[in-house]
């Protein structure tokens, strides 16, 4: 672990790293999506592990990572990126149909537009 880094310099910490590693640090901090750090871990071409891959598209999964919540899980995981380092260097070109703004914000207004048609008039 080494701290902070500042969000001009992720890029190049993603970059250089072999695995990046997102554990869940308790039953209280339950996520219901990726996040921003595996995204960017992922279009710097680095795999990531962590209870959060469950919420990647099934499609894409097994290319860009491996879920994993427990260390033994999280050990095993990262030997088998390790010894498959070949195969991660695609892993920008598979993520980003799912992760550009386009897709985001084409959702977003997807979600948001089924939100306003369930609105009740008052």
């Amino acid at each position: 672990l080494i701290g902070t880094i500042p969000q001009q310099e992720i890029a190049l910490w993603m970059s250089a790293a072999s695995v990046y590693y997102l554990p869940k640090l308790s039953e209280a901090h339950r996520f219901g999506g990726v996040g921003m750090l595996p995204v960017q871990a992922m279009f710097c071409n680095t795999p990531f592990i962590g209870g959060t891959m469950k919420c990647v598209d099934p499609a894409i999964q097994g290319k860009v990572g491996v879920w994993s919540e427990e260390f033994l899980g999280m050990k095993e995981a990262t030997q088998k990126l390790l010894l498959n380092k070949n195969e991660n260097e695609q892993i920008r070109s598979i993520v980003l149909p799912f992760y550009s703004w386009k897709p985001i914000s084409m959702d977003t207004e997807k979600d948001y537009r089924n939100l306003l048609s369930k609105k009740q008039p008052q």
